[in-house]
């Protein structure tokens, strides 16, 4: 194909190895679990075209987003811009060693718990020091717990911030 979507082609070579090293660890280990390019094209042109810098993202899984949206707060000059939780150990531990490995620590701050605990609200406010601009919801996707996280995390992004999820019908 003779087209690289911007969300790869923006990559330098250092963040390309990056991502190819975990793509090669998670996938022999079974943890992959990469947002789709459509979505992640979105987010690219949401997030550098609006330079948004206050993103809470709610289930990192094995962390490709995560590196993803760092790589671009890190071109954004945007230190501390995403706030990310999952409530399994073994992956926040995952996502922050791969963070940490591609020198994305001081952009991305992984938080461990669950997605429906208030705390973990105030805390993201407490992290930014006022309202995220965007709320990405990609966590448990079952039914029941995506309407509450929807009910605790929707009233949350600042006038005129984004928040993405799924449908609920």
């Amino acid at each position: 194909m003779d087209f690289v979507p911007p969300i790869y082609s923006d990559l330098t070579e250092a963040e390309w190895e990056i991502m190819e090293a975990w793509y090669e660890e998670t996938d022999r280990s079974g943890l992959i679990g990469e947002c789709a390019v459509p979505l992640s094209s979105l987010l690219h042109g949401l997030v550098m075209g609006n330079r948004i810098a206050r993103i809470v993202q709610l289930g990192t899984c094995s962390g490709y987003s995560s590196l993803l949206l760092g790589f671009m707060l890190r071109r954004m000059n945007a230190p501390g811009g995403l706030f990310t939780l999952d409530i399994d150990p073994e992956l926040c531990a995952l996502t922050r060693r791969w963070l940490e490995r591609a020198g994305l620590t001081n952009f991305v701050t992984v938080a461990e718990g669950n997605s429906l605990d208030p705390n973990l609200l105030a805390a993201a406010h407490q992290h930014f020091g006022g309202a995220p601009e965007m709320i990405l919801l990609d966590s448990s996707h079952e039914y029941l717990a995506t309407v509450e996280e929807l009910e605790l995390w929707e009233p949350a992004p600042a006038g005129g911030g984004i928040f993405l999820g799924p449908v609920v019908v």
